[in-house]
Formats: C-alpha cells, sequence, structure tokens
C-alpha cells in the first residue's frame, strides 16, 4: 500500500512526464495549447489530492523564492499595459503554472527527497525512449541528413531544434541516474546518455552543442574554483558578486551587445558564398542577428516596463522589417526574438528582466557556497556542479534560441531550479526566511485556480482548432464559413493566429470580398487595435478608409504599412491610385519609384502618368 507521500510525488511525476508527450494533430501548434492543458490539469489534480488529505506545510518563502514570486507576479501585472490582451493572458498563465510547478517540485522533495529522485529519474528514462522511438522511426524516412532535412524530425517536440534542447534537460536526469545507480543499471544509464549525445550530433542544433560545451565549462570551472578557494562566500560576498554581475549584464545588453549586433550583420552581408544554399544560410543567420537588433530598439519605447508578456510579436514590426527578406518578400512572420534574455527585457522591461538575472545569479553563487560547505563529500559536490552547470547550460542555450516558449522546457528547467533551490534552502543560511503556512484552504484554491487555467487552455484550444479550419476555408475561397469559424474563434484566450494575423483582418476580408464594406471596416478597425504595426492589417483598414471616402486616414495608414515594410508595394501602388485620382501626379510618380517589384498596375499607373504629361 503506498503512502499518501509517495502518491503524491507520483501524481505530480507522471503528470508532468504524460504532459510533456502530449499533443494535437487538429491543431496549427500540435504541442504548446495540448500541454498547457495538461499542466494545468496535471497541477489542479495534485493541489485536490493535498487538499483531500489535509497536508500542511509550512513553505520557506526565502531570498530565492521571493525574487521568483516577483518575477512571477510582474509578468501577470503587465497584462494591464499589454496591448494584445488574449496573447498576454496566455503567457501569464505560463508562467504561473511554470511557478507552481517549481513550488510542487519544493513540496514533493521536502516530503521524501529520495523517492521523489527515484521517480523522476523513471520518467525521464522512460521519456527518452519515447525521444529515442520516435526519432529513429523520423530519421529513418528522411532521405539525407542535411539541415533541412533534419527539420522533418521533429520528435515530441515539434521542432528539431527543440528536440535537441529538450534532449539536453533530459541528459541531466540521466547523468544522475547514471552517477547514483550501481551494476547493470549505471551500465544502462551510461548507454542511454551516450545514445541522448548521439542524436545532439546528428540533430545540428549549434546552439545546444556550445551549450553543451558552456556546460562543461562550466562544471570544470566552478569545480577549480571551490579547489582553488577554500574560504566559503560570505553573505557580503555574495551581495558584492551580484551586484557586480547585474552592472555587467545591464551594460551588456543595453550598450556593448547592439555594436556587435552591427559589426556581426556587417560581417554577414560582406560574406560572397558562390553557393546559393551557403548565401540562404548566412542571410538566415544574419537574420536572427536583426531581430536581436530590432528587439534593441523596441526596448529604447518601453525600457522600464517593457510592452507586456506575450507582446513582442506584436510590437516588433514597429521597428520595421527593414532587411528582414522573408518577412517582406514572402509574408514570413515572427513570433520571437530567438534570444529568451531580449525577450524577458522587450517584454518585462529592465525590472522583469533584473529580477530573472538576480533569481539565475542568487542561484549561482548560493550554490558556491554551498559546494565549499561540502568540500568533504565529493558525491554532493559533483549533485550540486551538475545542477548548476546544467541549469546554466540551458540558460546560454536561451541566449540563441528561444526554449522559454515551451511548456514541456519550461516544466523540467523548473524542476531542476526547485532541486536546487531545495537543496541551498536545506543547508545555507538565506537572508531572509518567512514561514508560509500551506493548508487545506490554500491547497483548495490553488486547485480551483488552476481548473480555471485548465478552461483558459481549453478555451485557446477551441480557438485554434477553428483558426484551422477557417484556414482551410479560405483556402477553398468560402467566404461565409470563413465567418462563421471567425464567430467561434474569437474568445478572451484567442484573437489573433500562431503568425500574429488577428482573426478579425480574415473576416474583414471576407465580409469585403461579399460586398459589406462598412463591417469590413469595422473588422479592421478591431483587426488594428490588437496589431497596430501589422502591415497587411494597416494596409487593408487603409483600403476600408478610401472605400468610405477618407482620403485622409486612408493616406495615413497607406503610409504607416509602407514605412513597416520598405519592400511591401502594395500600399504604394494604392498611395499612387489615390493621388492619380486627385491628378497629383508628382506624388504619384514617387511612390512608384519606391516601388521593389515590376507589376501590371505599376505599368499601367506609369503610362497613365506619362500620357498625362510628367516624365
Amino acid at each position: 500500500m503506498k503512502s499518501a507521500t509517495e502518491k503524491l510525488i507520483i501524481l505530480f511525476v507522471l503528470g508532468i512526464g504524460i504532459t510533456s508527450i502530449l499533443f494535437s494533430r487538429e491543431l496549427l501548434d500540435f504541442t504548446l495549447v495540448p500541454r498547457f492543458i495538461g499542466l494545468a490539469l496535471g497541477l489542479t489534480v495534485v493541489f485536490l489530492f493535498l487538499y483531500k488529505k489535509k497536508y500542511d506545510y509550512k513553505f520557506e518563502l526565502t531570498s530565492l523564492t521571493f525574487v521568483y514570486l516577483a518575477y512571477t507576479f510582474l509578468v501577470c501585472l503587465s497584462i494591464v499595459w499589454s496591448n494584445t490582451k488574449s496573447e498576454a493572458y496566455f503567457e501569464s498563465s505560463k508562467q504561473v503554472l511554470f511557478f507552481l510547478c517549481f513550488i510542487t517540485t519544493l513540496l514533493s522533495i521536502n516530503q521524501n527527497e529520495n523517492l521523489f529522485n527515484k521517480w523522476i529519474t523513471r520518467v525521464s528514462y522512460v521519456l527518452f525512449l519515447i525521444i529515442l522511438l520516435v526519432f529513429s522511426f523520423q530519421y529513418i524516412l528522411i532521405s539525407n541528413s542535411d539541415k533541412e532535412a533534419l527539420y522533418n524530425v521533429t520528435g515530441i517536440n515539434g521542432h528539431k531544434n527543440l528536440v535537441s534542447s529538450f534532449l539536453f534537460l533530459n541528459l541531466f536526469f540521466l547523468i544522475r541516474g547514471a552517477f547514483n545507480s550501481k551494476g547493470v543499471s549505471r551500465i544502462l544509464f551510461f548507454i542511454l546518455v551516450f545514445s541522448s549525445l548521439i542524436i545532439l550530433v546528428l540533430l545540428k542544433t549549434k546552439a545546444v552543442w556550445l551549450g553543451l560545451l558552456f556546460t562543461i565549462a562550466v562544471f570544470i570551472s566552478l569545480w577549480l574554483y571551490t579547489k582553488i578557494t577554500k574560504k566559503s562566500l560570505s553573505s557580503k560576498g555574495i551581495l558584492i558578486g551580484i551586484t557586480i554581475s547585474i552592472c555587467i549584464l545591464n551594460v551588456f545588453f543595453l550598450f556593448i551587445l547592439k555594436p556587435i549586433l552591427h559589426h556581426s550583420i556587417q560581417y554577414s552581408n560582406d560574406i560572397k558564398n558562390p553557393s546559393s544554399l551557403q548565401n540562404q544560410a548566412v542571410k538566415l543567420e544574419s537574420e536572427r542577428l536583426i531581430l536581436w537588433d530590432k528587439t534593441l530598439e523596441m526596448i529604447k519605447v518601453a525600457p522600464i516596463l517593457g510592452v507586456g508578456i506575450g507582446n513582442w510579436q506584436i510590437n516588433f514590426p514597429n521597428a520595421t522589417l527593414t532587411h528582414l527578406w522573408r518577412a517582406e518578400d514572402l509574408n514570413y512572420t515572427f513570433q520571437r526574438p530567438h534570444n529568451d534574455f531580449l525577450w524577458i527585457l522587450s517584454e518585462t522591461g529592465l525590472i522583469g528582466f533584473n529580477l530573472f538575472l538576480v533569481f539565475l545569479l542568487l542561484l549561482l553563487f548560493y550554490t558556491l557556497r554551498l559546494i565549499q560547505l561540502n568540500s568533504h563529500d565529493f558525491k554532493k559536490q559533483k549533485e550540486l556542479l551538475l545542477r548548476i552547470s546544467f541549469i546554466l547550460g540551458f540558460y546560454f542555450i536561451s541566449f540563441f534560441d528561444f526554449p522559454k516558449e515551451r511548456i514541456e522546457h519550461s516544466i523540467w528547467i523548473n524542476v531542476m531550479l526547485g532541486m536546487l533551490v531545495f537543496s541551498i534552502q536545506k543547508e545555507t543560511t538565506l537572508p531572509f526566511n518567512w514561514k508560509i503556512r500551506m493548508n487545506k484552504i490554500f491547497f483548495l484554491t490553488c486547485g480551483i485556480f488552476t481548473l480555471f487555467l485548465t478552461y483558459l487552455g481549453i478555451l485557446r484550444f477551441k480557438g485554434e482548432y477553428y483558426t484551422r479550419q477557417l484556414f482551410n476555408f479560405k483556402n477553398a475561397n468560402q467566404k461565409f464559413e470563413v465567418l462563421k469559424c471567425g464567430d467561434k474563434i474569437l474568445n478572451r484566450m484567442y484573437s489573433i493566429d500562431p503568425t500574429t494575423v488577428p482573426i478579425q483582418w480574415y473576416t474583414g476580408n471576407a465580409q469585403a470580398a461579399l460586398g459589406n464594406y462598412e463591417k469590413a471596416k469595422s473588422d479592421f478597425i478591431q483587426s488594428y487595435a490588437l496589431t497596430p504595426f501589422n502591415r497587411n492589417v494597416l494596409n487593408d483598414l487603409a483600403s476600408a478608409y478610401a472605400m468610405s471616402g477618407d482620403i485622409v486616414m486612408a493616406k495615413k495608414y497607406y503610409e504607416e504599412a509602407a514605412r513597416i515594410s520598405p519592400r511591401f508595394d502594395e500600399p504604394k501602388l494604392n498611395l499612387a491610385a489615390l493621388y492619380i485620382q486627385e491628378k497629383n501626379f508628382r506624388m504619384a510618380e514617387i511612390w512608384l519609384k519606391s516601388l521593389f517589384h515590376d507589376s501590371e498596375r505599376r505599368t499601367e499607373y506609369e503610362k497613365f502618368i506619362k500620357l498625362n504629361g510628367v516624365n
């Protein structure tokens, strides 16, 4: 008969394990929302179990957990100044769930650390076997192993880079299993570790390769530091270290990074490769740097509080799409800056960014102190070095990628964070330590709240499910069906599609095609309120104003669309048409000369202007 503690641990660990493999092919992003719902529902079960068993637990709110709580609170508060609320609701809900996952990890370990370690190792072992099976099947199916073909290897994470970063997290638990096992079990775990490294090599994700090297370098460096420096860090030394580190990191992100980016972008543009594939690879690498540069421009606009959680994708086009050739010529959209640190800085400002940094730095310095305090216990030192090295390695990967977005990545990094924070709080003295009583009322409240988040996840699921149908109807030119889907989609949790296009933009175009111009204009106005820097929304809103005779407003929005995307010719052609109607041929000619592409409309307008006496 299992004890209540073992049932609690099994419920939590199996819950996050199952959540990590949930998916639905009915959605555009087949893993994100199902795993959000899975995590919310799993935590609901855990909290209601704690309520039923009448657990009474005294939670330690230390400097570490307080800073993490403050960061989570700020993320939620940023909903207030976020432009597109549906994205802010979703992203802040994710952060709350991750924090609760972190807290539940602390609670579970506090009940029985050995039992928690046993079950977390078992689940990571099973997850790796599933990854190995899916990877092997998909890898065999691809015709070759070049980088483009490898993008067909989605694993259980939807994208090869996300597969690699999740394997990196899982590798931590496999290595712990190898170190803490004996006999045949140890051999088996080492085989799994070796297999995991082989898959990482085959997937060719450079950010994860660098992350592994960084992890090894951190492990060795910290180990040497503890050997050279026998005296443990004092509280004053930790405070000074954190202060200096914070200053250096702020100076780097705010002042040093931008010149480095400009130099790197220029270097990439100067490279001449005979191979078109090489040229494309250089362009894509340069594109990431340009995204970072434009994100830094965003940060200048709202440096203290940021643009609000989930709203990077809404605001970044305000820095223009210049030099982002896929966005301008292929109508490609970006949902994140491919750098989690810049992502946090742009959405939560310097306050949120520095809270996040303080949390990581507190972890680092207090882990160093703990390692020094256990100088005669090599096994414990090794475990602590392994934890902090992999955590820092993961955030090193986050500097070049976007694992923060994904549910399964954030679950497992928060489990790792919880494991490390528990050890620190257990064996070292932190600046303050408040005891917060968690009784049945507390757990019932948490259970009701996570059940509410489950409901919000279902609303998100519904929105994305019908959005996929809307795309099918749009492609089939079934306008009435598009309108029906639009009515089913819109809710507080879902107002824009994964490419940052408002649902009402689709319904607005359907209304315009049906001749319902006033309804179309209303939809475009509401679309503009959600995404004020989307070039397609601006162009169609301008056209709606032109149709209603408001030429001043039409010109305003056409010009804004042209500013945001200089290579987007549609608003320029529309402006030329307006000026031709006004017989202002000089202005029409100016806009025509600014076009980047040839078209029938351009030729027609140029001929008309020429016939009217403008050379």
